[in-house]
Formats: C-alpha cells, sequence, structure tokens
C-alpha cells in the first residue's frame, strides 16, 4: 500500500484554503478539495460550515488584529519607498506602545515584544524583510556621487509613480523641515553652530532653544515650533510666543514623533490653509524615521502631504534650511541679542520669555531670496542633480571624512610609537637640523612622516596624550 504523505499542521498559504473554499462552495467534496489544495479536511471542513474564521492565522493568536498588522505592513512599505529607514527597534516599540494604548493583555516578556515575534512577523510578511534589508544596506552607503545621483532618481522615480512629478516644478508646494539649536548667550558669532551634538555638549552656561522650521522654494516661511525641555517649560515661554507658533516639550528638548504630528496638525496644515497652497505638496525632511510614526503617515495621507527622506548620508548637502536659513538666521540673532544686550545691561542671560519675541525680529529679517536660494543650490528647485554635485565641495568632504579617519589613526599611532622611544632620542628627534645617526634614520624617517601629518591638521605633537 503506498504511504500518504501527511500535510504538515497549518504548512499552508492562506490563497490555498481560500481556493479550497471557493471549490467546494461550487459543489467539490470537501475531501476532494482538501486532497487537490493540499490543505487541512477538518480545516477546511470547518471554514466552510462558517464554524472557524476563513482569514484566521495559523498558530497562536497575535497580538496584534489582521487590520492592525495590516496597517504596519502598509506603513512600513510606504515609509520604505519614501526613502526612510524603519528599523527593528521602531517595530517593537509601536507595537509596545499600540497595545498599551488598547489596555490589551500584553504576552510579553517584559511587556515588549522580542525576537520571536519579530521573526514571526517577518515569516508573514515575506515582503516587509527584503524592504528592510535593502534599506539596511542604503542606510549604510557611504556618501558619494553615485549615491547622491541614485537619491535623486529614486526620488524623482517615487514622485512619479505617485503622479506628484508636476509638484517638482511649482516652488510653492516644495518644502523642507528641520530643526536647530539657538544659544540663549552665545559669546560671539563662531560659537553659533547648527549641528545638535555641538548643543548637547554645552554647559548650564550656554543654554539653548531648539527652533523647528518649514519652508519652500517660494521663499516663504511657515511659523515655528519652538521646542523646550520638560523642566524647562514655563508659562511664560509659552504667553510671550507669538500668534500661530507653536510650543513643544521633550525629555531632550529636540523633536520628536509626537511632536513633528502636533506641528503637522497644528502649523503646518493651518498654514497651508491660510495661505492657499495647492495640494499635494512635498515635504523633505531628514532621512532618519525618529520623527515619524503611522499616525502621522495616515494624518498626511489625508491631507496630501507627499513625505520625502533625504539621503540619509547626504542630508546637510540637501537640507536647505540647513544651507542657507539658519545661516542667515543665528546671523540675525546674534545682532538681536547683542541689540537686547545694550539695552538690558544688567541682565546677564536672555530670560526665555524674551526668547521667542527676538526669534520673531531675527526672522523677519530674512530675505525670502535667502529661503528660495537655500532650495537651489540643493538642486531641489529647480530639480537639478548637477547642481550639488557642481556647487557643494563634495569631493573635498569626501577627502575630509577620509583624512578625518586617517588622521585618527596616524595620532593613535604617534601616541604609541613615542612610548617605546626612549626620551633623549624623541627629544633629539623633535629638534629642527639636527643630524640623525644611521642606526635611528628608519625610526626617525617613521616618526617624522607620522609627525607631519598630525601637524597638517593642527593639532599638538609636542605631547599627543594631552592633545586628545
Amino acid at each position: 500500500m503506498e504511504k500518504v504523505e501527511k500535510i504538515k499542521k497549518f504548512a499552508y498559504p492562506q490563497a490555498k484554503m481560500i481556493a479550497a473554499l471557493q471549490d467546494v462552495s461550487n459543489g467539490m467534496p470537501v475531501a476532494t478539495a482538501a486532497k487537490k489544495h493540499q490543505v487541512p479536511r477538518v480545516t477546511l471542513l470547518y471554514k466552510s460550515k462558517g464554524k472557524t474564521p476563513i482569514e484566521r492565522r495559523m498558530g497562536p493568536p497575535s497580538i496584534l488584529t489582521q487590520d492592525e498588522e495590516n496597517e504596519l505592513v502598509l506603513w512600513i512599505s510606504s515609509m520604505c519607498e519614501a526613502g526612510f529607514p524603519v528599523t527593528k527597534t521602531y517595530i517593537l516599540n509601536y507595537v509596545q506602545r499600540l497595545v498599551r494604548k488598547l489596555n490589551r493583555p500584553n504576552p510579553f516578556t517584559g511587556d515588549r515584544p522580542g525576537k520571536s515575534w519579530y521573526q514571526n512577523f517577518l515569516k508573514r510578511n515575506p515582503c516587509i524583510s527584503s524592504r528592510l534589508n535593502e534599506n539596511l544596506i542604503i542606510s549604510r552607503t557611504g556618501f558619494s556621487k553615485e549615491s547622491l545621483g541614485k537619491w535623486f532618481s529614486n526620488t524623482y522615480n517615487y514622485l512619479e509613480e505617485n503622479g506628484c512629478a508636476f509638484v517638482l516644478n511649482e516652488p510653492e508646494r516644495l518644502f523642507n523641515c528641520d530643526e536647530t539649536g539657538i544659544l540663549l548667550n552665545p559669546k560671539d558669532a563662531k560659537n553659533l553652530k547648527n549641528k545638535k551634538q555641538m548643543y548637547q555638549s554645552l554647559g548650564g552656561d550656554k543654554e539653548n532653544m531648539t527652533v523647528f522650521m518649514a519652508g519652500n522654494a517660494a521663499g516663504q516661511l511657515v511659523p515655528p515650533m519652538i521646542i523646550c525641555k520638560h523642566e524647562e517649560m514655563s508659562i511664560d515661554v509659552v504667553n510671550s510666543a507669538p500668534e500661530q507658533w507653536s510650543i513643544g516639550r521633550s525629555e531632550s528638548g529636540w523633536m520628536t514623533s509626537e511632536l513633528f504630528y502636533e506641528f503637522l496638525a497644528n502649523v503646518f496644515v493651518p498654514w497651508l490653509r491660510e495661505n492657499n497652497i495647492e495640494l499635494p505638496v512635498v515635504l523633505f525632511t531628514d532621512g532618519h524615521a525618529l520623527h515619524l510614526c503611522i499616525e502621522t503617515s495616515r494624518f498626511c495621507q489625508e491631507n496630501q502631504i507627499i513625505l520625502v527622506a533625504l539621503h540619509l548620508n547626504t542630508a546637510h548637502f540637501l537640507q536647505p534650511l540647513d544651507m542657507s536659513v539658519f545661516k542667515a538666521l543665528k546671523t540675525n540673532w546674534n545682532c538681536k541679542l547683542n541689540q537686547w544686550k545694550l539695552l538690558n545691561m544688567d541682565t546677564p542671560i536672555l530670560p526665555k520669555k524674551d526668547f521667542a519675541p527676538l526669534l520673531k525680529e531675527a526672522l523677519n529679517d530674512i530675505n525670502p531670496q535667502i529661503v528660495s536660494q537655500g532650495f537651489k543650490i540643493t538642486g531641489l528647485y529647480p530639480w537639478d542633480p548637477d547642481i550639488p554635485l557642481r556647487l557643494s565641495p563634495i569631493d573635498k568632504v569626501i577627502n575630509q571624512q577620509m583624512a578625518s579617519s586617517s588622521l585618527e589613526d596616524h595620532f593613535n599611532a604617534l601616541i604609541v610609537l613615542e612610548k617605546y622611544i626612549a626620551p633623549d632620542k624623541l627629544a633629539l628627534f623633535k629638534q629642527t637640523n639636527v643630524s640623525i645617526e644611521t642606526a635611528d634614520t628608519s625610526l626617525y624617517e617613521v616618526w617624522k612622516k607620522i609627525t607631519d601629518v598630525v601637524q597638517s591638521q593642527g593639532l599638538d605633537t609636542d605631547d599627543p596624550q594631552k592633545a586628545r
């Protein structure tokens, strides 16, 4: 008797079960349909009689409903298409927040889904697995002309596939948003840098406020959002803010997904309506998904806001606000602050209640052409991928990145090498126009080459340990 291979429990695609049910409804016996489509006979029988749901998942019930998981899958797919690298951490955090929000019984250890749930999620949705892997590769791609050119090509194709490429020709519908830190008490203009890493390292005597802004290629600026740390939030800051401005707070004092949603809902969309900006609009933003969530994506879809991620490793070349507006803002801010200090010499630091009114003055002095220029030099409007390649010192930056890594290697090598050179011999090496004994010539040449590289970057080689 021929041995019949048993059908593995739950080892069938949903499509096969649906096809089997269709045959049963057309009059085919359950046993015949089960054998034809390789699905469990009893399961097919129960589903055909309505005893179990047709689309019930195989295995134990998932913490998410089918609709909830479908929405998550759709969101991940759309974010990847727009260039945002959704990570495993974000997905797990989202599920944890959703379960808490719905007050649903939580079966996870530590109140958070883990490796097992994530792997099963990817197995149920293999298309997402490939998407995540593809974006991981993109996020690790180095900074190059090729990657920048590919971003322009992919972005245009993405907009074209969504029927929105024509927006690239309409400056009032092209927006960029970004955040920057403003020092309340800068010593001089040289302290006014854009990058948040600087502000996060400042001491308590160098307080700063975060300003989140948006502007379009036509030269218009959207009312900003001022972001405070939780403990720094005061009623004075709120009351002093101009009308239509927004005040937010976060643990870090920087933008979060919740605040980004709040900015779009309470500031950006009302401003679009008030200024009769035709929809849809394109909003270029930071390539990291830190500011995004499903709720924000849903809101943007409902309000015809097309989010596009700037290239992860070239955002500083593609951020119009960063390339022009923030520089002008910092210059204006420094000027306004100096004027304020002359009138308030008894007050060493600008009170937070005076921050928003003074910032408004600095923003009002920004020429709309400066805003438009930011889009021009980044190649976003007019849309021209060659512009940033020509105007931005890309080769110089690449060389600087390589030199930075090389410099660190040389610096560390110099520290180690000098540990093994006798003090009197090292002192001799550091003198100029001295003769080196033949036995030490090779050692001296190695030491000299490393020292020249380090000194070329302006670092102190008299004591490398202190220079670090």
